[in-house]
């Protein structure tokens, strides 16, 4: 099965459904690091008024993280003062300078940046965590109400997409031994649909890329 509309339509329905496997998952990591969920910094001056850099969404480096930033603060957030992002690749953290005091704000993207929350008014912050510019896991995730969760908030997770990949490369998983996940309740079934999330629940964006994967669905039948 290939999946570009995450839809999956039966010729007839299926009686009785009770467990699902997932097999032979060919999976292109193509999805961003900057994504519409962490794309917007906001930043905030020592009189209070706050302004924010967006950035483009598309997977970066350090390096080209760093750029990003120094031409979108610049651009706008240049009444703040005058910033100088920086990357330092001994410790993996980003720092943020600026010319004069500034706070920056929590949110998706200061968290991706290593922030753990909104930072004290400083001419220079520099992250408390290492940034994490690796494909994070992915995890399919289907309508069916399934007997499990994962890490205690996910829920109908039939299948994690995880690995030593790069963006731009594909994963494939043709060893992993087919696991039956049980529903809550058995169920007539006509069509599923499938949603690629990330470890907070949130849909993400694989760009168009198709991927594929071997659904198996078990069934009772009448006696």
């Amino acid at each position: 099965m290939c999946l570009s509309t995450n839809n999956l339509i039966f010729d007839s329905l299926i009686d009785n459904v009770s467990s699902i496997s997932i097999t032979r998952v060919r999976f292109p990591i193509t999805y961003y690091n900057v994504s519409a969920k962490n794309n917007i910094l906001e930043i905030e001056n020592s009189s209070g008024n706050k302004t924010s850099a967006e950035l483009t969404k598309q997977n970066y480096s350090a390096t080209e993280l760093v750029t990003e930033l120094q031409t979108k603060l610049s651009t706008n957030a240049s009444s703040v003062g005058t910033f100088t992002p920086v990357y330092n690749a001994k410790t993996g953290k980003f720092s943020i300078g600026c010319s004069s005091d500034f706070k920056i704000l929590k949110n998706e993207c200061s968290k991706f940046l290593g922030y753990n929350d909104t930072t004290p008014l400083s001419t220079v912050h520099v992250a408390d965590n290492m940034s994490n510019l690796s494909p994070e896991p992915v995890y399919i995730q289907t309508d069916l109400q399934l007997d499990t969760e994962l890490a205690g908030q996910l829920s109908n997770i039939v299948y994690e997409v995880s690995g030593d990949v790069s963006f731009g490369s594909i994963l494939y998983d043709n060893e992993k031994p087919s696991e039956r996940i049980e529903l809550m309740k058995k169920k007539n079934v006509s069509n599923l649909k499938f949603t690629l999330v990330d470890g907070d629940g949130d849909e993400i964006e694989n760009n168009g890329i198709d991927y594929s994967m071997t659904v198996s669905l078990f069934y009772q039948t009448k006696e």
